[in-house]
């Protein structure tokens, strides 16, 4: 089938191919010329190219790390588009109700190790990546 005056392309697909080759030789050439990526590794299913969430950058706790001060997540950076939650941990146990991109240090933080496991997950899993631990000023 022809679209407009473009003729099908044969040279570059054959004469016939399944639904699920197509969409891959379409997933490669968008991939080979960098339109979409994002959105083609987040929204295609693991046969298209698909993929689980990834960390793009290191992720690291900054702020002063005080009482009342707030420390915050720096080089947050995924791959796949996911969706996140954060659980920030005291000497690696739930803070409880410490599920924001932020945490407020409060006396029971000081001296311990604090960290933050941040989950990416989109719709062909979820990857974990927990920060190093920091001491907060006693």
């Amino acid at each position: 089938m022809a679209f407009g005056n473009v003729p099908p392309s044969d040279a570059l697909f054959g004469d016939y191919m399944s639904l699920g080759e197509w969409a891959k030789q379409i997933n490669r050439l968008i991939l080979q010329y960098g339109h979409g990526r994002e959105f083609m590794y987040s929204s295609l299913g693991p046969e298209l190219g698909g993929v689980a969430p990834a960390v793009v950058s290191a992720i690291t706790i900054s702020g002063t790390l005080a009482e009342d001060d707030v420390a915050s997540l720096s080089g947050n950076s995924w791959y796949g588009n996911p969706a996140l939650t954060y659980q920030w941990k005291r000497d690696d146990e739930n803070i409880a109700a410490a599920t924001a991109a932020t945490h407020t240090i409060v006396v029971a933080d000081a001296g311990t190790a604090l960290t933050c496991a941040v989950t990416g997950t989109n719709h062909f899993g979820a990857t974990t990546s927990t920060t190093a631990s920091v001491t907060p000023d006693e």
